[in-house]
Parts: structure tokens; sequence; C-alpha cells
């Protein structure tokens, strides 16, 4: 018997029994994933930036994922490696990915799926920034920069039994 063990958990979750165990499962389907676009000009080049993402995002099994494409570059600059992406809310890390994948030549776009470490009781807000760390070679020196982006705000849920 799991007692008192029904109703909500949240707006996304209901409590329901399993096995004598008091567990937490959608209470709805969720929505299609959002993309949100982004024209990102850093100056020695220029990118299109797509982040899709479900709301609410289901920690277990949902990734946030970044498309970055090369849109144009300056001409001396021979090499631009995407280093890896971070998703914060405040001071706290949701998730971070690390990667050394090339952007060479415009039209070229890199795919990034972040996967959420955050694991809440049952649900939690955060309006995200997401975080791409990135390096660029300019005739024969080599610098690092950050694009960010703040999403909207994003509930997480967690669901213990599936």
């Amino acid at each position: 018997d799991c007692g008192q063990c029904l109703g909500p958990a949240g707006k996304y979750l209901t409590y329901y029994c399993s096995n004598q165990t008091c567990l937490t499962q959608l209470s709805a389907t969720l929505p299609a994933a959002k993309t949100v676009f982004e024209d990102k000009d850093i100056g020695l080049f220029h990118t299109e930036n797509r982040y899709t993402y479900t709301n609410p995002f289901n920690v277990r099994n949902a990734t946030l994922d970044i498309d970055i494409k090369l849109t144009e570059k300056r001409e001396d600059i021979t090499v631009i490696r995407i280093l890896g992406a971070r998703v914060l809310s405040k001071q706290q890390e949701l998730g971070t990915i690390k990667t050394t994948k090339t952007l060479n030549t415009p039209g070229i776009t890199v795919k990034l799926n972040i996967p959420i470490t955050l694991r809440p009781l049952y649900e939690e807000d955060h309006t995200p920034t997401v975080i791409i760390t990135y390096d660029y070679q300019q005739r024969d020196r080599i610098d690092q920069g950050t694009m960010s982006k703040v999403l909207e705000q994003i509930t997480f849920i967690n669901p213990t039994g599936g």
C-alpha cells in the first residue's frame, strides 16, 4: 500500500502506486519541441544558431539540441572550432558537453546535443543561459571566445516512474 499516493505532483506530473512504491509520471503528453533562432555576428564570422527543446523538459530522456551553421567568415580566419556548450541557471550548471567540431566553410552545420544533469525532486523552473565556447585561427594566432543565449523559462521535470 502506498498510502496517500494520488493527485498532481506539479503542473506536469501525477502520483501513482506501483509495487508498493509511490512514483510520478507524466500527466499529459509533452508538447512538440520548440526551436529558437538566433543570428549571431561575431565580427570575424557569422553564424545562424537554432536551439531546440521541449517545455516542459523531461530530464530523463531529452536533450537540448543546438545547430550552429556558419554563414560567413573573414578570409584570414582559417579554422573555427566549437569546443563545447554549457547550460546554466544563475550559478547552477544544468548540463554540459565538450567537443571539437570544426566549422571551416560557410554552409557547414555543427550539431550539439546537451544532456541535462539537473535532477529536480519533481519539477523546477529555470531560465537557462546557453554558453557556447569556440576558438578560431586567424593567420598564425589562435583566440578563444563564447556566444551566449538566454532561453525562456523552462519547467524541468523528473518523472520517477517513466
